[in-house]
């Protein structure tokens, strides 16, 4: 009894996992047949033109500033930018934050930007004034860049008050610090040139290429500095700051701060002595008999 009963158990837990094995194989195999029946998935993927960098208003799209990026092809919009050749003599119409897609809303000519008084810093003035290309910092200055405003200016001996002149009579002086460059404009050596039109002057665009010009965003005090300097100075430099440098440097002398005291009209200008008032002489009166 006890031996065909143990037999039985044993019969029993063979079939048992020969049950369970057959099942596994059947099912695995099922798997693979469903796997190798299904086409893979891929996600296919689209390049789009990103801002490398942030982009302000005005500023001309380069290899420099922007860059490709893949992207799902289903994320991608309609109206992205994915061709660096649609980009091609076109300016951001909006500032465009850095890793921002472009998109053709944001995308012009420079005849398509808005107007300078829409976008001016509220309280600020732009004044723009005639500067040569190797003064303003070869072409390395940008809209949007920081620099420092340096002025030649010519010295009289009554200004110099005994102090010695190495360069004779001028004197370069950095009149103002870290004033925004709102707009520049190189002159036709920086690219335009007889097959662009007359005078320089780009198709499709207002821009006349005679010379160059830098217009700056500045408070009206500064504006009437920039002017009166443009008005003395034999020449006028832009120094380019670091984007980060916010130190506002002191005059190395008090000769450098008469000459900023007289752009600025803070000087002490010593009314003259009023005339002495001269009553006029009575008439000699005459008697007669």
């Amino acid at each position: 009894m006890n031996k065909a009963f143990n037999f039985l158990v044993i019969a029993a837990l063979l079939l048992g996992g020969l049950s369970i094995f057959l099942i596994k194989t059947f099912v695995d195999s099922q798997v693979k047949a469903a796997k190798e029946a299904t086409p893979s998935v891929e996600m296919k993927m689209s390049e789009v033109i990103i801002a490398k960098e942030e982009i302000t208003v005005g500023t001309t799209f380069t290899r420099f500033n922007t860059e490709k990026r893949s992207i799902p092809e289903n994320f991608l919009p309609s109206t992205a930018i994915t061709k660096m050749d649609e980009l091609q003599d076109k300016v951001a119409l909006f500032n465009i934050p850095e890793e921002d897609m472009l998109l053709s809303s944001k995308v012009g000519s420079p005849s398509q930007l808005p107007r300078a008084s829409t976008v001016v810093e509220a309280g600020k003035r732009l004044v723009t004034i005639p500067v040569d290309d190797e003064r303003a910092t070869g072409f390395t200055v940008k809209n949007g860049d920081y620099v420092d405003l340096m002025g030649i200016f010519p010295i009289t001996e009554s200004e110099l008050e005994n102090e010695e002149m190495p360069m004779g009579s001028i004197l370069g002086v950095t009149f103002l610090q870290k004033v925004k460059i709102f707009d520049i404009i190189y002159g036709e050596d920086a690219g335009a040139s007889a097959e662009d039109g007359q005078d320089g002057e780009k198709e499709g665009s207002n821009r006349l290429a005679r010379g160059t010009t830098a217009t700056f965003e500045v408070t009206p005090e500064e504006a009437a500095i920039i002017l009166a300097a443009d008005a003395i100075a034999e020449n006028i430099y832009l120094i380019l700051r670091r984007y980060d440098d916010e130190k506002i440097r002191d005059q190395p002398s008090e000769l450098h701060e008469r000459i900023v005291a007289n752009l600025t009209g803070d000087i002490n200008v010593t009314e003259p002595e009023p005339l002495p008032v001269i009553a006029p002489e009575e008439p000699e009166r005459k008697v007669v008999y």
